[in-house]
C-alpha cells in the first residue's frame, strides 16, 4: 500500500470522520440500518440464543429508526426532490413516481408507528405492507432511472479531459443502481405475506446501507 493510500485509509477510519458522519441524522440512520439488517443475517445462526438476541436487537433498532423518521421524512423528501435535473420527460416521470412512492411510504410508515405505539387503532401488518408497496414503487422507479442514466453515460465517448469525470459518474450511478435493487428486494419482502429469506433480505439491507453510508461519508476528509 502506498503512503498516499495509507493516509486516505487512516482518514477514512479516523474518529473525526466517524464523528462527522454520525453527527448527521442520515448518517446515524444508515449506521443503525446496517446493524439492523446484519441482525437478519445473524438469525440464520444455528444457536437459538444468538437468534433470539438478534431478533430483540433488530426489533429495537427498527422501532428506533421508525421513531427517528417521524421528524426527518420531510428533509429526506426535500433532498431527493432537489436532486432532480432536467433530463427529459421519461426520467422526469420516473423521478415523479419515485417522489410519490417515498412520500406515501413515509405517510403510511408514520401511521404504522402510531398503531405500534398504541396511539391509534388499526392493523399494523396491513399498514406496513401498504407502506412497503409504496417503497417498492419508489425503489423500482429509482432503479429504472439509474439504469437509464447508466446506459446514457456508458454510451458517451469522453475526451481524455473528461474521462475522470465520466468514470466517477459511472461509478456513482452503478452504486445507485445496486442500492435501489437491494432496496427493492427488502421492500418486496416486507410487502409479502410470506417474507423472503432473512439471509437474502439482510444481505441486501446491509449492502444498501453501506452504499448510502459511503455516499454520505465526509469526502473532504479523504480527498
Amino acid at each position: 500500500m502506498s503512503s498516499c493510500d495509507g493516509t486516505k485509509w487512516s482518514a477514512l477510519v479516523s474518529s473525526k470522520a466517524w464523528t462527522t458522519h454520525l453527527s448527521d441524522t442520515n448518517g446515524r440512520d444508515k449506521a443503525l440500518r446496517t446493524v439492523q439488517y446484519a441482525c437478519k443475517i445473524a438469525r440464520m445462526h444455528p444457536n437459538a440464543r444468538v437468534v433470539t438476541r438478534s431478533l430483540q436487537l433488530e426489533s429495537a433498532l427498527s422501532l428506533a429508526r421508525q421513531a427517528f423518521r417521524l421528524g426527518n421524512w420531510v428533509n429526506v423528501i426535500s433532498k431527493q426532490h432537489n436532486m432532480t435535473q432536467d433530463e427529459g420527460p421519461l426520467l422526469e416521470a420516473l423521478t415523479a413516481l419515485a417522489d410519490l412512492g417515498i412520500f406515501c411510504f413515509f405517510i403510511l410508515d408514520n401511521v404504522t408507528f402510531s398503531i405500534r405505539a398504541g396511539l391509534v387503532k388499526g392493523d399494523r401488518n396491513r399498514m406496513m405492507s401498504r407502506a412497503a408497496k409504496c417503497w417498492v414503487l419508489s425503489a423500482t422507479s429509482n432503479l429504472t432511472a439509474a439504469c437509464l442514466r447508466l446506459y446514457r453515460v456508458y454510451a458517451e465517448k469522453p475526451q481524455d479531459a473528461d474521462r475522470t469525470r465520466v468514470l466517477r459518474k459511472r461509478k456513482a450511478l452503478l452504486l445507485s443502481a445496486i442500492r435501489f435493487l437491494c432496496d427493492d428486494v427488502v421492500a418486496i419482502s416486507i410487502s409479502r405475506t410470506t417474507p423472503l429469506s432473512s439471509g437474502l433480505v439482510g444481505a441486501c439491507g446491509v449492502l444498501s446501507s453501506l452504499i448510502q453510508s459511503y455516499n454520505l461519508w465526509p469526502k473532504r476528509l479523504i480527498a
